[in-house]
């Protein structure tokens, strides 16, 4: 029993910690032409130009693949 209330506070806590992770905003500089590309890119995939950046990151597994809380 304590081993199930200890299992369920952890799974408490990194949920808390997914909810309440602060997004970490990055300014990058591009070309012209990627930008153009990345603005079409998120107009067809009715999305923001920043989750298709942050989708792009996982698809290379520059970061771990776990939903965007910042959307």
């Amino acid at each position: 029993m304590k081993i199930l209330i200890v299992e369920l506070l952890v799974l408490f806590l990194e949920y808390l910690n997914f909810v309440f992770m602060p997004c970490i905003q990055v300014n990058v500089k591009i070309p012209p032409h990627l930008h153009k590309k990345l603005a079409v890119h998120a107009a067809k995939a009715e999305a923001f130009k920043s989750e298709v950046i942050v989708n792009a990151l996982n698809h290379y597994r520059f970061t771990e693949d776990v939903p965007n809380p910042c959307y």
